[in-house]
């Protein structure tokens, strides 16, 4: 094991801190962070800190294809919705909890146009498949 360690955990700026001092085990195998000099009468090392960024490693999406229009973005009363090469064969919007919010399995259009007036504001995730069978996400935000 990694023995046993006291310790503070503080969170500032998007990091996370631990601040620990480190106890020695009482069996082998060990992978404890030895440093500084060793203390016999209280049979541990010195204290270390280990640094965790737990900032977002930044994903660069994807871009919607050339023939999929959404607009406008943010939307407050209606989203335009066009795939004009390509019919839309299947449109669900997601909360962004998950939860399917919309969902339209049986079209063949080309252009959509939803009222969003009523939805509560916030962040959706709308995907639709192409009848060629392609797949694509796009975030939609609803604003009042």
């Amino acid at each position: 094991g990694c023995g046993a360690f006291t310790g503070t955990l503080i969170a500032k700026d998007g990091m996370l801190y631990a601040f620990t001092e480190s106890v020695s085990p009482a069996s082998l195998p060990d992978f404890d962070i030895e440093c500084g000099h060793y203390n016999e009468f209280f049979n541990t090392s010195d204290a270390w800190l280990v640094a965790f960024d737990l900032s977002t490693v930044d994903i660069p999406e994807v871009p919607v294809s050339d023939l999929i229009e959404i607009y406008p973005i943010p939307a407050t009363d209606w989203v335009t919705i066009s795939a004009p090469d390509s019919a839309v064969k299947r449109l669900q919007i997601y909360s962004l909890d998950g939860k399917l919010f919309y969902s339209n399995n049986s079209t063949t259009q080309a252009e959509f146009q939803m009222d969003v007036s009523r939805w509560p504001m916030g962040m959706y995730l709308l995907q639709m498949q192409l009848t060629n069978g392609e797949i694509y996400t796009e975030k939609i935000m609803a604003t009042h």
